[in-house]
């Protein structure tokens, strides 16, 4: 796998150091966080927020303790690098660190990364894996995944194809909470053109990574249902 580390070095190094709690005793294992991410969850209790961190911050498998300043680093680790990408000074950048990562035990874990990869292999921006396939070798004809690197749409194809379907500008219906045109929009963001959530809510006028996620959450449910949408979805995606 190949990572940006601007863009997601951050969020693939707290990923990782969650692992040791994403487990059915702490209500975080699969399950639990696919209930969660569905508003079926309920509110952690102070007492099982407190049984996570101390499982976080004790477990020895683990570089988190060092990464946090919880035990010195052995000499083979460098945690400078991703603290780094805290933003913050050499002295602030364990306890940033720390806030990072440990503040989704609180509010709710986040989805998992390995939906956002481009073409099973890159974690980054669309423009990052379509500049890193350009410099790839082998046959594109063979390989899928450089196949769709060069295939994606922009998002604009995408919104001018919705537009079409609405018979209305992107902004007129881009801030309608629920609108469908605008979930469409979201929906074939993360399906067609490999967006993140977090990429795609900045192109769209400013979402949250969560409101992202909600709305096309909301909109695969809709399509199962609502047999009128999902023909206007495949007549969308012929236009891409």
């Amino acid at each position: 796998m190949v990572v940006d580390p601007l863009g997601w070095g951050l969020q693939l190094s707290r990923y990782l150091h969650l692992n040791p709690v994403r487990i059915g005793r702490l209500q975080l294992d699969k399950a639990d966080r696919a209930a969660a991410r569905h508003g079926a969850g309920s509110a952690p209790s102070p007492e099982l927020i407190a049984r996570r961190l101390e499982r976080l911050q004790r477990y020895r498998w683990s570089s988190y303790r060092a990464y946090v300043g919880l035990e010195p680093a052995p000499s083979w680790l460098r945690c400078q690098r991703v603290l780094g990408l805290a933003g913050r000074t050499e002295t602030r950048a364990p306890q940033a660190y720390r806030r990072y990562v440990e503040e989704p035990i609180r509010q709710g874990i986040e989805a998992g990364i390995w939906q956002e990869l481009k073409a099973q292999v890159i974690l980054g921006s669309v423009e990052f894996a379509r500049q890193l396939g350009r410099r790839l070798r082998g046959n594109a004809r063979e390989q899928s995944s450089l196949r769709q690197l060069r295939e994606r749409p922009p998002l604009v194809r995408v919104i001018g194809a919705v537009e079409q379907l609405k018979g209305e500008p992107w902004a007129a219906f881009r801030d309608r909470y629920g609108d469908w045109g605008r979930d469409m929009v979201l929906y074939l963001g993360r399906k067609q053109c490999g967006m993140k959530l977090k990429e795609l809510g900045e192109a769209v006028g400013g979402i949250d990574y969560g409101s992202v996620a909600a709305a096309v959450h909301r909109f695969e449910r809709r399509l199962g249902r609502d047999k009128r949408l999902s023909r206007q979805v495949q007549q969308a995606q012929t236009k891409l």
